[in-house]
């Protein structure tokens, strides 16, 4: 059977879609997308994800495939201004302030990052497999003044805390109905379901400080990577424009579901994956870690199509025994990123798959 191989390759920063640009001079010098230009607003990163939530407020937009929790549209919104107004009355954090996530890939990862963004509060993402000392590190570097984990890293977050040699509360989730909440520490749960009578007024402008990943860099430790809420909605808006949308999925989908299987902590998983995917408006089914039985049950039970991987993922779609052709029934599409994926490869997974698909190849990279 000869199947058809679709490569696109994708720069979203730069080689796909250029930005707005009035008069373009061509030169053999400069690359230039073949699609029209776009316009970038001036909005900031929840005005730009939250505007089209009142098309399917009931929809379903977040779940954990582990346990089932479910948070609609409209969940989402309303439980992520819970968190902006609890940092604001109950932690007294003001517009600038940073607050540092440690989470696993959970549902309530993206509504905290959300209700710090509509805080004015700056979002350093943590690597939750971190040692003490490197988690310690990062909280230094960027001074961050609360820190929201879950109760099985709070060993290791008590830790690093303590190596800070400073006062820093901690907001905890916990994970599984048998975790006990560590003392001292504030419940996740309750944090995002308490309403406070305040209203946010903050004056966020879409140039000010949104996210602080790290990014290892290519020499000596990692380093901080300011990004604007301009920067990541100038992203988002590349991603989710109506040429790229269409070779994601080329047919019309009303449920578009998308597996988080990337850490949330990273770029490629906060942004294209969740922001991106809310933007779409799709259903987001959060992985809380990679497991050859997790991921297989979810592309069994919830059908996604499209996937945002890595190419040893793609690896293990292509020879791991319980991999079915039929588990590739729904999906329409396949991005891979974080290294290149080789010709022989993307034929490999299309004879197992035994349809075509569109395969591309993205560059997320922090900076």
């Amino acid at each position: 059977m000869q199947l058809a191989t679709y490569r696109q390759f994708f720069n979203f920063k730069r080689l796909f879609l250029a930005y707005s640009i009035p008069n373009r001079s061509y030169n053999s010098h400069i690359l230039y997308s073949q699609h029209e230009d776009i316009d970038i607003p001036k909005v900031t990163i929840s005005e730009f994800v939250f505007e089209k939530f009142d098309q399917y407020p009931n929809k379903i937009s977040l779940e954990c495939a582990i346990s089932g929790k479910k948070y609609t549209f409209d969940d989402v919104r309303k439980k992520s201004q819970n968190v902006a107004k609890n940092f604001m009355k109950l932690l007294k954090l003001t517009k600038g302030d940073v607050i540092a996530i440690i989470l696993p890939n959970v549902p309530e990862f993206p509504i905290c990052m959300l209700g710090a963004l509509q805080a004015g509060i700056v979002t350093t993402t943590i690597n939750p497999f971190f040692t003490p000392g490197e988690i310690a590190r990062q909280l230094n570097d960027s001074n961050a003044k609360v820190v929201i984990t879950s109760a099985t890293t709070y060993a290791s977050v008590y830790v690093a805390i303590k190596l800070t040699h400073k006062i820093i509360p901690a907001i905890v989730a916990k994970t599984k109905e048998t975790e006990t909440l560590p003392e001292g520490a504030i419940n996740l749960h309750e944090f995002i379901d308490v309403e406070s009578e305040i209203d946010i007024e903050r004056n966020i402008q879409a140039d000010d400080l949104a996210v602080l990943p790290y990014s290892s860099g290519t020499t000596g430790l990692p380093k901080g990577v300011l990004l604007s809420h301009h920067n990541i909605v100038a992203s988002l808006s590349q991603i989710t424009c109506k040429a790229v949308e269409h070779w994601i999925t080329p047919t019309a989908i009303k449920d578009n579901v998308v597996p988080a299987i990337m850490p949330m902590f990273h770029i490629y998983g906060f942004s294209t994956i969740l922001f991106a995917q809310f933007r779409l408006l799709s259903r987001i089914v959060c992985a809380p870690k990679f497991t050859p039985e997790l991921f297989l049950d979810i592309l069994k039970k919830h059908k996604p199509n499209v996937l945002y991987i890595v190419p040893q993922i793609v690896s293990f779609m292509s020879d791991h025994p319980s991999m079915k052709s039929e588990f590739f029934d729904s999906i329409l599409s396949i991005s891979s990123g974080g290294a290149a994926l080789g010709r022989l490869d993307e034929e490999k997974l299309l004879n197992k798959a035994q349809k075509d698909i569109n395969i591309m190849q993205g560059e997320m990279i922090t900076d």
